[in-house]
C-alpha cells in the first residue's frame, strides 16, 4: 500500500506540477514517509548548511515579511532561482497551520505559459539581466548564476521569483519590469490556493510550477511562538534530467 500511494503521488505531481498529500499528523512517521517519497522522485539533497535536512519555516514577525519564515506575502517563485541547479522538487510539510487562518499556499503551473506572453515580453525575459540575492552556504545547487534569464535555455525553461518586482532589482520604467509584471499577472491568474492542515504536505516540481504563500493573518505577534504556523521543507534532485 505504501508503494502504491507513493506511485500515485509521483504520478499526480508529474501530471499537474504539484501534488497534495494527506498524512497521519504524527510528525516523525510522516517525515519518514515523505523521505521515501523524495527518493521516488530522485535523490534527497540537503541544501541549506545552516539548517537540518528538514528546514523549519516558522512564522517570525521580526523577519522581512516576504522572506522565508516571514509573515507577509511570499510571492510566486522557484527556490534557489539564482543557482546553477535549483532543486527539482520541493516538499512542504505542515506541522501547524496559522491558528488565525492565514498563510494560504499558492501553486501555479508553468506549462503553456509562453503562449500567453507577448513576443516582446518573451524576448525580454530571455535576456540574462535579472538578479536576486546570492548563493551562499548552499550545497547541491551549483554556483551563483546572477544575472540570469527568466525564460532560460539551460534546461530550466523558467527561473522566476516575484521578488524581482518587489526589491527594486529591476527599475520600474524598463521593458524588463513590464515583462516581469505581465508574467506575474498571468501566473497569479493560474493560481490554486491550498490551506495546508497539520499532517498535510505539498510536493512541487519546480520545473513545472511556482509556489508561494499569502500573508499570515494579522496579530501574529500576539500568538505564542510555539503556536504559530510551522512548515518543514526538504528537496529532491531528479538525476535523470
Amino acid at each position: 500500500m505504501v508503494a502504491e500511494a507513493i506511485i500515485e503521488v509521483v504520478s499526480r505531481c508529474r501530471k499537474e506540477g504539484y501534488a497534495l498529500v494527506g498524512l497521519s499528523g504524527r510528525v516523525a512517521d510522516d517525515l519518514a514517509w515523505l523521505e521515501s517519497l523524495l527518493f521516488a522522485f530522485g535523490r534527497p539533497i540537503h541544501v541549506f548548511r545552516r539548517y537540518p535536512f528538514w528546514k523549519p519555516l516558522a512564522a517570525d514577525p521580526t523577519r522581512p515579511p516576504g522572506r522565508s519564515g516571514g509573515i507577509g506575502l511570499n510571492s510566486l517563485h522557484i527556490d534557489c532561482v539564482n543557482a546553477e541547479a535549483p532543486p527539482d522538487f520541493v516538499c512542504l510539510y505542515c506541522v501547524r497551520p496559522d491558528p488565525l487562518g492565514g498563510g494560504t499556499t499558492l501553486l501555479a503551473p508553468l506549462d503553456g505559459i509562453a503562449q500567453y506572453l507577448t513576443v516582446k515580453s518573451l524576448a525580454t525575459l530571455r535576456a540574462s539581466v535579472f538578479r536576486d540575492g546570492t548563493v551562499c552556504d548552499l550545497d547541491y545547487v551549483g554556483n551563483d548564476i546572477n544575472p540570469f534569464a527568466v525564460h532560460a535555455s539551460d534546461g530550466w525553461r523558467w527561473r522566476y521569483t516575484g521578488r524581482l518586482l518587489e526589491t527594486g532589482a529591476v527599475p520600474t520604467n524598463t521593458e524588463g519590469y513590464a515583462a516581469l509584471l505581465e508574467f506575474d499577472r498571468i501566473m497569479m491568474s493560474r493560481c490554486t490556493g491550498i490551506n495546508l492542515k497539520a499532517g498535510q504536505a505539498v510536493v512541487v516540481d519546480q520545473r513545472r510550477a511556482l509556489h508561494g504563500r499569502l500573508p499570515l493573518s494579522l496579530g501574529q505577534a500576539d500568538v505564542p511562538a510555539a503556536q504559530r504556523r510551522l512548515l518543514l521543507q526538504a528537496y529532491s534532485r531528479d538525476e535523470r534530467r
